[in-house]
């Protein structure tokens, strides 16, 4: 399946399971924490649905490969998830879902891979920080860590 395909279906579905209250589409770029000296930047679209408290994210994603982390060179990436988003006080939220991503590298091996955050959002701005890894069920478990500014339209 391409990778074009994966992104794609995960929008479909977005776009097919939510609601449209409140719910939101957002774009997103950041910034990963360095491995073995080397950071990169990564961009994503998401989706968030309509429920105030409790409402899910669905997110779709390029992280940009790196030239030399352990036994090589680490290439483009793409992923896909879906968390689970608690709003708590003052603007302020956590999350925790699956991803999945296309490819085994020396940073996220395996491809299915776990999404936590820590966010703050108000209007159409939000800043988080996420952690992207497969909680060591499959091969190392290096993961992302990255800072994400996502921007409401």
């Amino acid at each position: 399946m391409s990778k074009s395909a994966i992104v794609g279906g995960v929008l479909v579905a977005a776009l097919t399971l939510t609601g449209s209250a409140h719910a939101g589409w957002e774009l997103g770029v950041g910034g990963t924490q360095k491995i073995d000296g080397e950071a990169t930047w990564l961009t994503t679209v998401s989706y968030v649905t309509s429920q105030q408290r409790f409402p899910w994210e669905l997110m779709a994603g390029f992280i940009d490969g790196r030239g030399s982390i352990g036994s090589g060179a680490v290439p483009d990436q793409y992923f896909v998830g879906v968390s689970k988003r608690y709003n708590f006080v003052d603007n302020f939220y956590a999350s925790f879902g699956v991803a999945f991503n296309d490819r085994d590298t020396d940073v996220l091996s395996g491809h299915v891979q776990f999404q936590s955050a820590l966010g703050w959002h108000y209007r159409r701005v939000g800043l988080s920080i996420r952690h992207l890894s497969n909680a060591s069920i499959e091969g190392r478990n290096r993961g992302e860590t990255f800072v994400l500014l996502q921007v409401g339209f």
